[in-house]
């Protein structure tokens, strides 16, 4: 990691990082799975020093705690780099697993960094898409666009989502109880509608409007891109569940940036599974839904699963957008 990369790391911890840098850092922890356990274990450590430091020397009733950029309490003399390396390891590993205390917001930012970590690493998830309640439409204070011209778009509840890094199909049914699929592979983005010809576009966000989200960067094809944007955007913590096997993380979005109102994501602990997902105030046609999202099976896809011809019958026509 170049010195670069550390002072913005630093400027994190800081609260001092100007947006241009803010939108840097996120994409250097996007680039490589190493780099978000770099930026964890900084995280972590900034946190236990400084509750390190509170116990070993309380400030004054007159004194203000000062803030230092980097090192904010220097390592005993004692401890060599390589033996402050390994407890360096050690700590994070037993606050992973062993369940140690540190400051919310900081444990809930290791969890995510955590669990995009797995997301990169599956190979595939396939979940169920209930709608838990239902705004009325908004009111539309602009002139009708593509989208907005559209035929309205078929029920979400009941849905079921299937996707792989950035690959997905969705499965959606009319009024009448016909299927309704859309997709995107990669190369194309498409639409299958129970009548009329399949629709296909190397335009890869042609269809992807069809995934609540997309008006927010925050579609629900890419689940490991949907919680990079938690990074930035939301303020983080983690919540107690009944089960012991599970962690809730919360993330609520803060002002003057866009995005579901709150997220809400229970996850295994040992797995790191994402078991569900729920989004409050999400956008979907011109509607704000609260919806959830279950894990119904994790899995490989059979070659070309995501390619609109292994859904319908050959004979099909089908056309360019």
């Amino acid at each position: 990691m170049t010195d670069h990369f550390q002072d913005l790391i630093d400027g994190y911890l800081d609260g001092t990082l100007t947006a241009a840098e803010e939108a840097a850092l996120t994409n250097w922890l996007q680039a490589a799975e190493t780099n978000a356990e770099r930026f964890a274990a900084n995280v972590l450590l900034h946190d236990r020093l400084r509750a390190l430091q509170a116990v070993r020397h309380p400030p004054r009733p007159a004194e203000r705690p000062s803030s230092h950029k980097g090192k904010l309490l220097p390592w005993p003399a004692a401890i060599t780099a390589a033996a402050a390396s390994v407890a360096l390891t050690a700590l994070v590993a037993f606050c992973f697993f062993a369940g140690i205390e540190s400051r919310p917001a900081s444990a809930a930012v290791i969890r995510l960094e955590q669990l995009i970590s797995v997301q990169n690493s599956m190979p595939g998830c396939t979940y169920r898409i209930t709608v838990e309640s239902q705004g009325p439409p908004q009111h539309q204070t602009r002139q009708p666009s593509a989208e907005t011209s559209r035929p309205p778009k078929p029920p979400l509840n009941d849905a079921i989502v299937h996707t792989s890094a950035a690959s997905f199909v969705l499965i959606r049914k009319t009024l009448a109880g016909l299927p309704f699929i859309t997709g995107g592979d990669g190369q194309t983005s498409w639409a299958i509608s129970p009548d009329g010809p399949v629709r296909f576009s190397h335009d890869l966000e042609r269809f992807d409007h069809d995934l609540p989200g997309h008006e927010y960067d925050m579609p629900l094809a890419s689940l490991a891109a949907g919680l990079g944007r938690l990074r930035t955007a939301y303020d983080l913590e983690l919540e107690e569940t009944a089960s012991p096997h599970v962690t809730r993380l919360v993330a609520t979005k803060r002002r003057g940036f866009r995005g579901p109102r709150r997220v809400e994501v229970i996850s295994a602990n040992s797995s790191g599974e994402l078991e569900s997902l729920r989004f409050f105030d999400m956008p979907y046609g011109s509607s704000r839904l609260n919806l959830r999202m279950d894990l119904v099976a994790t899995r490989s896809f059979e070659p070309g699963f995501f390619s609109h011809p292994a859904h319908h019958e050959p004979d099909r026509e089908v056309v360019e957008e």
